[in-house]
């Protein structure tokens, strides 16, 4: 059994305003590294609450079943998920 990852205070996440919580588009805003950036809230696997995830540096994991994805390019950096993140900037 996969070691659940620990939290993090480095990244920051809040729901988007204006947003319902039933729209499966849904995404939240990070902070990582003094940039925001927009995440969608489903993991591309099993659609795991990304939002409830753990974060680590710049990295998010999955809690559903630990995809690791790098959340300045969303790029899958571990499975079990094959698809990659669309993340993007939040302008300020």
């Amino acid at each position: 059994m996969l070691a659940e990852p620990e939290r993090s205070e480095s990244v920051h996440a809040r729901r988007s305003a204006g947003e319902s919580t039933n729209d499966p588009a849904m995404t939240f805003v990070v902070e990582v590294e003094g940039q925001k950036l927009r995440v969608p809230i489903e993991c591309p696997h099993r659609k795991g609450r990304l939002n409830h995830g753990y974060f680590r540096g710049n990295r998010i994991v999955c809690p559903l079943h630990y995809s690791v994805f790098d959340l300045r390019t969303g790029k899958c950096l571990k499975g079990p998920a094959d698809d990659d993140l669309v993340i993007t900037s939040v302008n300020n």
